[in-house]
């Protein structure tokens, strides 16, 4: 859910920022030329230098191996989350009013925010061509129509952000002041994503749960859940 595209204004402060540099380079080249040189020599010493390579190659190697391993024990836990009986996480929680048969079944760390769809109407002024008539001094007809349309567009509001709580009926985010609650009735599809779970009722409706750090763990649990109602 996350986008990392860097956009027209981020390319144009780069293409800004490279401009400067340059100038700085071309006005100051008594100071910008001796650091070229020194850069330059930095670099050869440090590509031929046996040691350093192996330092360096040993430390990408080492960076693998930690990365397989972290892939390694996240299907272990996938497994796992997967198969295990979620009863003995089941707890009440005394800062939630929960019903008598429903119980907490995880929390993460992070903070969770709830968004809702919205949709809101869109005025559109009338959009076919045009041409003006000239009439009387400062005064010219305007050719085509006044009219304008109307188109309903959806966006993402944010309502509250604050603790999740996963129980065995529903969802719930809390912040001391607000909550909401999303009960598993409700639920007609799921989509999952790293960071996070787009709820999506019978009537259509969205609500993006967004802010985990790793989202995988609740979305299993949430599927088993909803799958066993």
């Amino acid at each position: 859910m996350k986008n990392n595209n860097i956009g027209c204004f981020g390319w144009g402060l780069i293409l800004f920022l490279g401009l400067v540099i340059f100038s700085w380079a071309i006005t100051l080249w008594y100071i910008s030329i001796p650091i070229i040189i020194i850069a330059v020599i930095i670099y050869f010493y440090r590509k031929n230098n046996p040691e350093i390579q192996q330092r360096l190659k040993e430390k990408e190697a080492a960076k693998e191996q930690a990365e397989h391993e972290r892939q390694e024990l996240h299907q272990r836990n996938i497994q796992k989350w997967q198969t295990e009986d979620l009863s003995k996480y089941a707890t009440k929680l005394s800062e939630l009013k929960l019903k008598k048969t429903e119980y907490a079944i995880y929390s993460p760390d992070s903070q969770i925010t709830w968004s809702e769809s919205r949709s809101r109407t869109k005025r559109i002024n009338y959009g076919g061509l045009t041409s003006s008539i000239h009439i009387a001094k400062g005064l010219n007809y305007r050719m085509g129509s006044i009219r304008t349309a109307s188109q309903k567009e959806e966006y993402m509001k944010e309502i509250v952000t604050g603790a999740l709580a996963l129980t065995n009926k529903r969802i719930i985010v809390t912040n001391g002041t607000d909550a909401k609650s999303y009960p598993f009735t409700r639920l007609l599809r799921m989509v999952p994503y790293n960071d996070g779970v787009e709820l999506i009722s019978d009537s259509g409706k969205k609500v993006i749960l967004s802010g985990f750090d790793d989202a995988t763990r609740f979305n299993i649990y949430l599927d088993r859940l909803t799958s066993e109602e």
